[in-house]
């Protein structure tokens, strides 16, 4: 028979809107609702400073935020973000919060290389995740020198060499 802990509910998936930009919180909301038992996260809000305890007053802010994109119930993250990598440890924590290890995260194109190759560093192996792009107004245009950039941060980040 099944202890009380297997029998909670527990949300099959978490859908992420990482970072700024209405157009991806707009098709998370779009996801959410075409989503059984999925739960909703907006990153980066609000944006100030990095591993703070999140505040009262942020906390209506993006309970408020919530609403206004017709998502009420969203969740609330510990700690605030400002950037893509911090934004993906609030993930990690919410997703090991509350058990969920599946996750859909919406970016804009032109982020989601740089996204994809920070969620591979610290969302693989634990858990399963895609990602959703919306377009980035005007277009993506990478040039030569942002895709070297691209990659001498990857290094960066997974050897802890500064190139």
């Amino acid at each position: 028979m099944p202890d009380a802990v297997q029998q909670q509910k527990i949300p099959l998936i978490l859908v992420v809107a990482l970072g700024g930009g209405d157009a991806r919180k707009v098709k998370a909301v779009e996801l959410l609702k075409s989503t059984a038992g999925a739960v909703l996260l907006f990153t980066g809000e609000p944006s100030d400073e990095l591993g703070r305890t999140i505040q009262y007053e942020e906390a209506v802010k993006l309970h408020d935020l919530y609403l206004k994109f017709g998502a009420p119930g969203g969740v609330i993250p510990l700690v605030v973000s400002h950037d893509t990598i911090s934004d993906f440890r609030v993930i990690y924590d919410v997703m090991v919060g509350a058990r969920i290890t599946n996750a859909v995260i919406v970016d804009s194109d032109y982020h989601a290389p740089r996204s994809k190759m920070i969620a591979s560093m610290i969302l693989s192996p634990y858990f399963n995740y895609s990602f959703v792009t919306v377009p980035t107004p005007g277009g993506v245009k990478y040039r030569f020198g942002e895709l070297i950039a691209m990659i001498r941060n990857f290094i960066t980040l997974k050897t802890g060499i500064k190139l």
